[in-house]
């Protein structure tokens, strides 16, 4: 299973929600450098790679 830069910024943004859900967070203002991924999550742009498909509707 090759690890891209992609897939690693995907999993710190599920990893961080997670926590902020277990920590009992009401609002959440998330931030992002990776232009891909921050477009993806808001529905700027397309997901095309399947990989990126699982992180994206997790």
């Amino acid at each position: 299973f090759e690890n891209t830069n992609n897939t690693a910024e995907y999993e710190a943004l599920i990893l961080g929600l997670q926590v902020a859900k277990e920590q009992g967070v009401k609002n959440l203002l998330a931030r992002g450098d990776a232009e891909l991924i921050v477009k993806q999550v808001r529905n700027l742009f397309q997901v095309k790679n399947g990989r990126l498909k699982h992180y994206r509707n997790q």
